[in-house]
Formats: structure tokens, sequence, C-alpha cells
């Protein structure tokens, strides 16, 4: 049987390139890609399938090298992102010297402009603008026509606009995933309570359209209740208690939520952290996401300023955010409220103001990024349209390392320095260190607090 590898190139430093998103680890932590993993699924029926997370494994260039080398793969699906773009291409060159495997990447890099790439690198004979296509078994097996959701190389293309009717969509079948590949392998993730943890998706892609995300051009599609449950049964034979739903927000659909948490609570029992948007966290479904294991919720608040969340697309207010994380704070449920700090509209008093915004949440963790004009967004255009930002610029990295652009009022440099404050106001609190500290619950806890906290301080100092 032919081989496909599915491939996590080497870096130079911890890159997490994962559906549609790519930045360097803030605390050290490095999970399963979604990308890889529902593929894993489709190209098993016809495949053998293996795995070679560079990235996660610690491996230098040259042994990923040799171990591609050694197995001489017939296929090969690398993940590749913006944070690391030349990085990564400069590498699957060097891969194509050592094999003749057909490669097909997926990344936030190829969303935008992928003809341009096939121009300057030759290795790449496809590109992936859809993780739930499940024409790549076609791909890999020599097929030249159009594929749905896939970008060969001679094939036209700008922007991914051009790029929809070619895409999937309506219901998504997925098999289930090959967990086994990726489990023992030393995947960790902030919020999660247990060592051992699966990567779940129920869905792909999201209905709703923020004009900064990624994903508001693509199709949403959701998989059959009855697929999630056999991936479930299937985790639960293997061991697994601690899931991360990369769901970007889960249960727009309320009944289908509902069935899901059904789901999770019989098959289990799960612990289960995922993706909620505020203006979906109504009593009910938070009832029964506690009584289906769910201990952390994530929402994506992004900005202290209700003109900039309107402005943006959001959907929502703050209210509405702050009546969501006190009713999760009600039920016992962890909360991380993430923000972006640099919008294009953004200044010092509003920024100040999302920092001032994010201590009176009483969340349980923050995160604060930096401002991407990500690839085939709305608001990647309106930055190029007002020279915020120049767009032969390919790496970008949003975890807040690195800015590539400032705001209208504000230098990169100054963004940042605002970034790295609202960083310390939040986590140095004496409130935020006792609290952390009554609710450690096992061994585990210390290990991922202390770890947590050494490596915030170490990105702020």
């Amino acid at each position: 049987m032919k081989r496909v590898l599915l491939l996590n190139p080497p870096g130079r430093r911890l890159y997490v390139r994962d559906y549609y998103c790519s930045k360097v680890s803030k605390s050290n932590y490095i999970y399963q890609s979604v990308d890889l993993l529902m593929q894993s699924g489709f190209l098993s029926r016809d495949f053998r399938v293996d795995l070679l997370d560079g990235m996660v494994l610690g491996w230098s260039a040259e042994r990923c090298l040799r171990y591609v080398a050694n197995l001489q793969p017939e296929g090969i699906l690398a993940l590749s992102g913006s944070v690391s773009a030349r990085e990564d291409l400069e590498f699957l060159e060097r891969v194509r010297e050592v094999t003749r495997a057909r490669i097909l990447v997926s990344g936030d890099l190829f969303l935008e402009n992928a003809g341009l790439l096939f121009d300057q690198f030759s290795c790449l004979d496809g590109v992936l603008l859809n993780f739930s296509s499940e024409f790549t078994s076609d791909f890999f097996s020599g097929h030249t026509g159009p594929l749905p959701g896939i970008l060969q190389r001679g094939e036209v293309q700008d922007a991914i606009e051009n790029s929809v009717d070619g895409m999937l969509t309506g219901e998504w079948d997925a098999p289930v995933p090959r967990h086994d590949l990726f489990f023992g392998l030393p995947y960790t993730y902030p919020f999660v309570r247990h060592r051992h943890f699966a990567t779940v998706l129920t869905d792909f892609a999201c209905p709703y359209r923020c004009d900064f995300c990624v994903f508001a051009p693509l199709a949403h599609r959701a998989r059959p209740t009855d697929s999630v449950s056999e991936e479930l049964r299937f985790l639960k034979r293997m061991g697994i208690k601690e899931l991360y739903l990369s769901d970007q927000t889960f249960g727009p659909n309320p009944d289908r939520a509902h069935a899901l948490c059904e789901i999770l609570r019989s098959r289990g029992p799960f612990g289960w952290v995922c993706f909620l948007r505020a203006d979906l966290a109504d009593p009910s479904l938070l009832d029964a996401m506690k009584e289906a294991g769910c201990h952390t919720i994530m929402f994506g608040v992004e900005s202290g300023s209700d003109e900039i969340l309107l402005r943006h697309r959001k959907g929502f207010g703050k209210e509405r955010i702050r009546e969501a994380i006190a009713r999760c704070k009600e039920r016992d449920i962890d909360t991380v409220a993430t923000f972006i700090v640099g919008f294009p509209e953004d200044d010092e008093n509003t920024i100040r103001d999302t920092v001032s915004f994010a201590l009176s949440l009483d969340c349980t963790y923050a995160s604060f990024n930096r401002f991407v004009p990500r690839f085939s967004t709305r608001a990647r255009r309106d930055c190029l349209e007002r020279k915020l930002v120049d767009g032969a610029v390919l790496e970008m990295d949003q975890s807040g390392h690195e800015g590539v652009m400032g705001t209208e009022s504000l230098t990169s440099e100054e963004v940042d320095r605002l970034r790295r404050k609202a960083v310390a106001s939040f986590y140095l609190r004496p409130s935020f260190l006792v609290g952390r500290l009554f609710c450690i619950r096992s061994w585990w806890d210390i290990r991922r607090e202390l770890g947590g906290g050494v490596r915030v301080l170490g990105g702020l100092f």
C-alpha cells in the first residue's frame, strides 16, 4: 500500500501551525494540528499513513530530512504558516531533494495569492484550501482535474474568493481520525487537566463574519452527531479523558449543541475545553455543557471598545461578554478571555480601555494578542488600502512576539509596549496569583500553573 506522510515541519522557534492560524507558542504549548488530524481519517482509507511532527518532537531539520528520505512516501501533506513562511517553504524545497513525493500543503499562508507561491517554490504540487475536503486521496493518486478544496499547480487562483465555488459545502461526514498516530507524543495545551488529551473537531469553519477572521470567507460545515459519537467512543477505548474541542465556536446551532452535550456526557466522562461566542452562552446551554464535563470556555472578547467591536462586525458588545463570563462563574466554569491589541483604530486610550475591561471581567485567564492583517480577510484589505501594512510581507505572528504593523496613531513598538503592559497588569495582580494557588487540585495543576507562569514572565522580560 502506498504511503502518505503527515508532516509538521521543524522550526527555529516553537511554532503552532493549526487551522489556518500560525504563531509562536506563547507559553510553550503545542497541540495536535487539526488539519493533519482530520485528514488522517480520509487518507487512511486508501493509503498507509505516517506522522512526523518535527515541531513537537523537537527534531532538527537534518533529522527530519533523514526520516523522510528513509520513509520515501509517495505523498506528503505538510503544514506551513505565515509565522514561519520562508523557513517552511525552504525546508520543503529540501524535502523535494530527498523524495519524489507529491507535496500538498495546508496553512493560512495559502489562503491568498497561492499562485504566487507556486511560482516561487517549485516543491509545491498543490495547496489544500479546505482541510474538510475528502479529495486528498484523489490528489495523491495522481488525479489532475479540478478537485474541490484543492488548488493544484497550473490552476489559476488570485485569492481565496475565486475558489469559493470549488469549496465543499453542506454536511461534513468525516471518518474517525487516526488519533493513535498522535497518542503518546508530548503535546500540551494550557487549559486541559490531564497529560493525555485529544483534539476533536465537530464542525468546520464558522458561520459568523468577523472581518479580521480567516474563516469569514469559508463555508461552515457541521459533522453529523453520529460521526462525532463514533469518534468519542474510539477515544474512550484509548483511555482518553480530556478533550480540546477545536470548533471555532461551539454550538452555533442550539439543538445540535445540546445533542453534542448529551453525546459527550453519555460517551464520557470527559473533561473538555472549547471556544464559545458570548451571544450563545445562554443558561440552558451552559448547564448542559457543565453536566457534560466542560470545565473551561474561551471567549473571543477582542476589544474594550464597543465602537471597534461594531466596526469589525463582532456581532455583540461588552455587556453581552460580561453576562456570559458571569454565568460561567456561577457554574464554576473557568473562562479565558482573548483580546486583540493593535486594531487599526486603536490608540493608547482604547487599549487602556481594553485592559481595564479585562481586569473588570473576573475571567480566569486572559490572552492579549497582536492584531494581524490575516490573509484573505476584509480587515487585511482595509489595512492595505490605508497603507498600514506592506502587502509583500509574508511572515506574520499573531501571538504578539513580533508585530508587522502599527495603528493609525501608534507605532508597532508602541503597540508592543502596551500589549506587554496589559499582560503584566493582568497576571501580576496579587489577587490573580493568590486565586490560582487556591485552584490547585493536583500535581498536574501545579506543573501547569508554575510552568505557564514562568513562560508568561519570560515572554514579558
